[in-house]
């Protein structure tokens, strides 16, 4: 339990470390949720440390089946050498020696399996079409307190990525180039946006038509549970 901690102090030490460095607002809120959420650990295992609540010994964990869950929180950052992107796992621990992460690289892609993650599961996370080339071989991912640090070096260091991925550019180019119409063109806002996701879809590749479609789904989902 005494490793546990000091390594938990580290990886408080570490996020507080990255907080002074990144840029965008919701990776930093990120951050300082995953700070908050190990100071709260600290604080608990310090508790238990004092009053001497261990667990007993000899019992072990029933074996269970596991599954593989898609991860779909995350936020990235940039500095002029890496593209970092946390991805929210909550109870995940640096320190739990069963827990190990699998990052596949490719030059404009990454596929992240974490097995033995949390509650009886193996989890995955996948980014396709990255706005510019990294460099694989230098490229890792990271067990940390309630998330996955993954930090892609940029294979042309200093140059600013403007997306995570090249879809994402797209939307947002096809967004800005014209569709402002189809907003306009009705006194129903709701109808104006059907407009325009049609269209994005119609002129959209591949995987900008899989993005908008799960949009889609997750947004019906929603209404149908009503939480819109």
């Amino acid at each position: 339990m005494e490793e546990k901690l000091a390594n938990f102090k580290l990886d408080l030490e570490e996020i507080n470390q990255l907080m002074q460095s990144v840029k965008r607002p919701n990776t930093k809120l990120l951050l300082l949720n995953h700070a908050k959420s190990l100071a709260n650990s600290i604080s608990e295992l310090e508790r238990k440390l004092t009053s001497k609540a261990v667990k007993p010994e000899g019992q072990e964990e029933p074996s269970v089946k596991r599954y593989v869950a898609e991860l779909k929180t995350y936020a990235w950052d940039q500095s002029d050498k890496f593209v970092k992107i946390f991805v929210t796992l909550d109870g995940l621990s640096p320190d739990r020696g069963d827990a190990r992460v699998d990052c596949q690289f490719g030059e404009n892609s990454l596929n992240l399996l974490i097995v033995n993650g949390t509650k009886d599961r193996d989890y995955s996370f996948m980014v396709k079409n990255l706005l510019e080339p990294i460099n694989v071989a230098k490229s890792y991912a990271k067990i940390k307190t309630d998330m996955v640090a993954i930090y892609m070096k940029k294979e042309v260091e200093g140059k600013n990525w403007s997306h995570l991925t090249s879809t994402e550019k797209h939307l947002k180019e096809m967004k800005d180039s014209g569709f402002k119409d189809d907003l306009e063109s009705t006194s129903d806002p709701s109808a104006g946006l059907m407009n325009m996701m049609k269209r994005l879809y119609e002129q959209g590749d591949s995987e900008t038509k899989k993005m908008i479609a799960k949009s889609w789904q997750e947004s019906e989902e929603k209404r149908l549970r009503g939480e819109t």
